[in-house]
């Protein structure tokens, strides 16, 4: 979702998206699960694919592209 808003120029919508999941989802060593509940924050299933973090990185990559770095 990050990513799509990103793209959209969204920028402001796009941080307000990846900040809050980064934050849920990182277990302090960079490795996010497969999934979390929202409303509890706990964290379900194992250890995922690559496509977690290419999704974040894709992210990543677009946003700071936008702000010029």
């Amino acid at each position: 979702m990050a990513g799509a808003r990103a793209l959209l120029r969204e920028t402001d919508r796009a941080w307000a998206t990846l900040d809050p999941a980064a934050a849920a989802l990182d277990h302090g060593v960079g490795i996010f699960t497969e999934m979390a509940d929202p409303p509890t924050g706990e964290y379900l299933g194992s250890l995922p694919q690559g496509l977690a973090h290419l999704a974040h990185i894709m992210a990543l990559n677009v946003l700071e592209g936008q702000r010029g770095c």
